[in-house]
Parts: C-alpha cells; structure tokens; sequence
C-alpha cells in the first residue's frame, strides 16, 4: 500500500494514477479542469488518498451510493467503473476498456434525478 502512495504521488505527473484493484488509470485534461472548478483541488492532492478509493463496477445496482445508481439506471458512461471516497466526497467515473477516468462527480448530490 505505501509503495502504492508513492507510486502515485509520482504517476501523476505522467497524466496516470493507480488503483490497487483497477490498474493504471489515465488522466485527462478535462478530469484536472473538473477537479479545480467541482471540488476546488488538484490531482496531485487526489493521488496521496488514490490508494483508498473504493471500486464499483457499473454492471450492478449500487443501492448505498444514490448517485452511482442512477447513472448506471439512466445509462450515462456505459461500460463504465466507478471509484468512489467518501471522505473526499468524490466519485470518479473510469471507462472500463479504455482505462480512462471520465468525470469526476460529487458523492452526495440532489441535482442527479434519475
């Protein structure tokens, strides 16, 4: 786990994090531009807590997390995973066969009306 921090705290810079369960993931301009304007961070403070992110495959309903369920029962990012802090308030939504993380959305939000 800890040479997976320091992995990551590194991995950033060449646009890619890596998830214990997930692999390398990559990172686009556009999830370093949503960081800064939803969540008023970079990815660099993202990577030091990448390694405690909880993985959710999209395939299944995700009764726990209202958010996640609905963007699986309204089909928004098909084919995708979803890695999720609650500490953080975060849910990362990653392509599953590109390995690319796609948006980054709040944990608890009302604003996702399925």
């Amino acid at each position: 786990m800890e040479n997976l921090l320091e992995q990551n705290q590194l991995s950033y810079v060449n646009d890619e994090l890596t998830h214990p369960r997930m692999g390398k993931l990559k990172i686009t301009n556009h999830i370093k531009e949503q960081l800064v304007d939803r969540f008023g961070t970079s990815i660099r403070e993202v990577a030091k807590n990448f390694h405690n992110f909880n993985h959710q495959t999209g395939t299944k309903r995700c009764p726990h997390l209202r958010v996640i369920d609905q963007k699986i029962n309204a089909g928004n990012y098909p084919n995708s995973d979803y890695l999720y802090l609650k500490g953080l308030n975060m849910i990362i939504s990653v392509d599953r066969k590109t390995k690319t993380m796609v948006t980054v959305l709040h944990f608890n939000t009302d604003y996702y009306k399925g």
